[in-house]
């Protein structure tokens, strides 16, 4: 049969298996023990991270929501910038109208003398203008008459005997 050193050995084995697995079984039942007792304080802390998911979550919308509301506010302040703006470029445009025309109005006021004398002025001028060509005309005439005049007394000169004055009775 089997020799007794080995059945002391394998007894020996034996135990110290089952000391073992007693002291494995000893430590599985405490790390059990310590599991049911962290169970609640692990579903506590799950509780409290889903609550804080949660809150996240809400906060995270509310922030979306508070940046698109500032985004509108945003927007509708440039929109009231720009029509304020639009409003004064208006009424500034408005203003210089008036103002050109006032301008202009006084300008046309101020002028009406002046055209009224430089019409004088043209009427005048094209009246001097007539008289001048007149005249021109008359003295073109009496050239021409003169010149005439000169032509005939030279050939009466030629033609004629010179005429000799007398200083004291003049020609004969």
């Amino acid at each position: 049969m089997w020799p007794r050193a080995e059945v002391v050995a394998a007894r020996e084995a034996a135990a110290h298996a089952e000391r073992m697995l007693e002291t494995h079984h000893a430590a599985l039942l405490a790390a059990q023990a310590r599991l049911q007792e962290l169970e609640p304080a692990l579903a506590a802390a799950e509780a409290t991270r889903q609550t804080l998911h949660t809150e996240v979550e809400r906060l995270q919308r509310d922030a979306q929501e508070r940046d698109a509301a500032l985004a509108q506010a945003r927007l509708q302040a440039a929109e009231k910038r720009a029509l304020l703006e639009t409003e004064r470029e208006r009424s500034t445009s408005a203003r210089l109208i008036k103002e050109r025309d006032a301008a202009v109005r006084r300008a046309d006021e101020s002028d009406a003398p002046r055209r009224a004398e430089r019409q004088a002025l043209q009427a005048q001028l094209g009246d001097a203008r007539q008289h001048i060509g007149m005249l021109e005309g008359s003295l073109a005439a009496l050239q021409r008459v003169n010149a005439d005049a000169e032509k005939a007394r030279r050939v009466r000169q030629r033609r004629s005997p010179p005429v000799r004055i007398r200083p004291d009775l003049g020609p004969d």
